[in-house]
């Protein structure tokens, strides 16, 4: 992935969700109308030696713009490209009512003056927003990092009396990531594989290999129009045979 994207980086979901392991975050420059292209065909080839060991749960994607709420770059924008990340992400599919777009300009900017002067009582919060739009399901992806994850909790709490929530149509499933930054922190939470004696009871797991993801190249770029993806997977595992038991 590291040759296909300019900007890697890996999140335990284990234990947080259920039915994936690890939230792959990848983000490159896309300037050009080409990219796109060029990049899911390297992503495609990429994840082909990996199709036999791990599963792909879930894939969101989409571009960074200018908000057309505020007339500044806000200072709570996560820059992809960043080298530090904070310990945990937070992202999930968004979509708006009909009735949303068809409010005028002036009804939903005053809307959403209410809910970014909520978001701005949480200084240390950051977010990104993608834009989906004729490309996937939802209409954006929201993301969020934060360094804790109950102060997240009360903001999204706060948000929820804000009159723009009357016009959220979707915005699930929810993934929370723990930022991993390099592939030895995974194998602190993946660990050796187990082992599975041959007499033992337990379902038998797959007998090939993990294979995950390693390192984070990052190159700084810049995002005014830029494409970030999400991949959640999970990997198999291995399993290894106990030896036979002595006779007595």
């Amino acid at each position: 992935m590291c040759g296909v994207a300019s900007s890697v980086h890996l999140y335990q979901t284990q234990g947080m969700q259920a039915g994936a392991d690890l939230l792959v975050w990848s983000a490159l420059d896309s300037a050009a109308p080409e990219v796109p292209a060029r990049f899911f065909g390297g992503y495609a080839a990429a994840l082909w030696p990996l199709r036999g060991y791990a599963t792909q749960r879930d894939v969101l994607w989409g571009f960074t713009r200018p908000s057309q709420y505020t007339k500044v770059r806000s200072t709570q924008e996560i820059d992809p490209f960043a080298v530090q990340r904070s310990p945990y992400l937070v992202m999930y599919p968004f979509v708006k009512t009909t009735d949303w777009y068809l409010k005028s300009r002036e009804e939903r900017q005053e809307m959403m003056g209410a809910h970014i002067k909520v978001g701005k009582q949480y200084p240390d919060i950051t977010q990104l927003l993608l834009y989906s739009f004729g490309v996937q399901d939802q209409e954006f992806v929201v993301v969020y990092e934060t360094t804790d994850l109950l102060r997240f909790s009360s903001l999204v709490s706060d948000l929820r009396g804000t009159e723009a929530r009357r016009y959220t149509q979707r915005d699930y499933p929810l993934y929370t990531g723990i930022f991993q930054p390099d592939t030895q922190a995974l194998d602190a939470w993946l660990g050796p594989p187990p082992r599975t004696c041959r007499h033992s009871s337990a379902p038998r797991a797959d007998k090939r290999s993990t294979r995950r993801p390693s390192g984070s190249c990052v190159r700084r770029d810049g995002i005014c129009r830029s494409i970030a993806r999400f991949a959640l997977g999970t990997p198999s595992l291995r399993s290894v045979r106990c030896p036979p038991s002595p006779r007595r």
